[in-house]
């Protein structure tokens, strides 16, 4: 259950991830769980790469617990199973 003060900062929509992005400001938080799996090594570190771009520098990045950073040349630093800090 979300609260009622959070729910109204929350704004679900869908988002073609390869595409243009509407956003037009920086995220606390992003949830990308268990999509990357999908997708090949090059286009993850697109990916992670345009989400470090609309992260605040104290963000967040969550990801799928099967989903690893590790191997990927991004700008991210482990903070514990499945999430991310931007470096």
């Amino acid at each position: 259950v979300v609260s009622g003060a959070l729910r109204s900062m929350v704004s679900p929509a869908r988002l073609n991830l390869m595409g243009p992005w509407p956003m037009k400001h920086r995220f606390h938080g992003i949830f990308c769980r268990n999509v990357m799996i999908y997708f090949n090594m090059e286009t993850r570190e697109r990916l992670v790469r345009r989400f470090h771009e609309v992260l605040h520098e104290d963000g967040l990045l969550f990801v799928g617990l099967s989903e690893s950073l590790n191997s990927l040349d991004v700008p991210f630093r482990y903070v514990e199973p499945g999430v991310y800090r931007p470096d």
